[in-house]
């Protein structure tokens, strides 16, 4: 692989005529027809007539080249990352006691609600593990049926879940993992069918 950051344009043509035509990944047949008449670069890939390098090789690859070389725009689509929710807290102390980890929880929980109600989502899994200092992590794991964003709710099933493990060894470090946000519908019809 051939890696190439230009920041002056004008040098652009230069930089790239020595560079090999697989760079362009272009069909190996296409390749082999332009080695056959002496065409390995692309430099001279770029020497070559326009309209006889359309007819041979198709108006597509003259299009790569043009994008290539700054002649016609090369629109990208947008690349988003997913947006994931992660946010970890150490514990004032090392803790066992599920009362306080959950404690220590809620300000994750809130963090988490807030991530959710800004992009009117919920969550349809949360994972929450505990770090110990000789032992593996202890991971909890919520699914939900519904879409979910209520930190009130949420502490409350995560409790629950909590309250079941048995751990290795206090704790010193909480993480919450939520899964891809979900869109959720903000009231129920029951809710509208009351009003």
């Amino acid at each position: 692989e051939c890696a190439l950051v230009l920041q002056d344009a004008a040098r652009l043509i230069g930089s790239l005529a020595p560079l090999p035509l697989r760079v362009l990944r272009w069909p190996q047949e296409v390749l082999d027809r332009l080695a056959a008449i002496g065409v390995r670069t692309i430099g001279q890939v770029l020497r070559l007539p326009r309209a006889g390098f359309a007819q041979r090789f198709g108006a597509t690859r003259l299009a790569d080249l043009d994008r290539l070389t700054g002649r016609a725009p090369d629109p990208r689509e947008r690349f988003e990352a997913p947006v994931r929710f992660r946010c970890r807290r150490e514990l004032p102390c090392e803790s066992a006691s599920h009362g306080q980890l959950i404690a220590a929880l809620a300000p994750l929980i809130e963090a988490l609600e807030r991530f959710l109600e800004a992009r009117q989502c919920g969550v349809l899994a949360l994972e929450c593990r505990l770090w110990h200092r000789h032992a593996e992590p202890t991971r909890c794991v919520l699914r939900l049926a519904d879409p979910l964003a209520d930190a009130a709710r949420l502490t409350e099933l995560l409790g629950e879940r909590l309250r079941m493990l048995t751990l290795p060894e206090p704790a010193h470090t909480c993480e919450l993992r939520a899964g891809e946000p979900v869109p959720r519908a903000l009231c129920s019809v029951g809710a509208l069918a009351k009003r």
